[in-house]
C-alpha cells in the first residue's frame, strides 16, 4: 500500500472529489429527480405538496446535500423537454403536457423558448416526437 502526503491529497485527489460532487449535482441529481415527478406523475402517485417537497424528498432519498433552489430550474427544463410535461403555478399535481396543447402556434411558441430550437427544429419535434402534430411540416434552408 502506498502513503500520501496531505499535501498529495489536496493537490491530486482532492479535486477531483469536489469536481464529481459538483458534477452529481449539475447534472445527475437533476435527471433523476425530474424522472421521480414525471414518474410519479403518469403513475398519478403525486401528493399535493408543492414541487419543492417533492424535490426535497427526492433528494433525500438520494441522500445527496444540496441547494434545491439551484436545482428547481434545472428540474423544470428537463421535464419540459424530456418527458413533455410542464409545471403550472410549482404545483406538480397540475403538470401539464404540452401534447394536450390543441393550438400548433402556441405550442410552437413554447417549444421556441428552449435555446437553439429554431421553427425548424420545433416543427421536427412536434412531428417526430411523442407529440405527434402531424399538420406541421418541417422545412430546411435548402429545400
Amino acid at each position: 500500500m502506498c502513503d500520501i502526503t496531505d499535501e498529495e491529497f489536496e493537490r491530486i485527489y482532492l479535486p477531483e472529489c469536489i469536481n464529481y460532487d459538483n458534477y452529481l449535482k449539475e447534472f445527475v441529481i437533476p435527471d433523476v429527480v425530474a424522472f421521480y415527478i414525471a414518474d410519479s406523475f403518469y403513475k398519478k402517485a403525486l401528493s399535493k405538496a408543492p414541487l419543492y417537497n417533492h424535490i426535497n424528498s427526492a433528494v433525500d432519498i438520494f441522500n445527496v446535500r444540496c441547494d434545491i433552489d439551484k436545482l428547481i430550474p434545472s428540474i423544470k427544463k428537463i421535464l419540459r423537454i424530456k418527458y413533455n410535461l410542464k409545471i403550472v403555478n410549482d404545483n406538480p399535481n397540475k403538470l401539464k403536457e404540452l401534447g394536450e396543447e390543441k393550438d400548433i402556434n402556441k405550442l410552437r411558441e413554447e417549444l421556441l423558448q428552449f435555446p437553439g430550437v429554431g421553427p425548424k427544429v420545433a416543427d421536427c419535434v412536434m412531428l417526430f416526437s411523442t407529440l405527434k402534430k402531424l399538420e406541421v411540416f418541417p422545412i430546411d434552408v435548402w429545400v
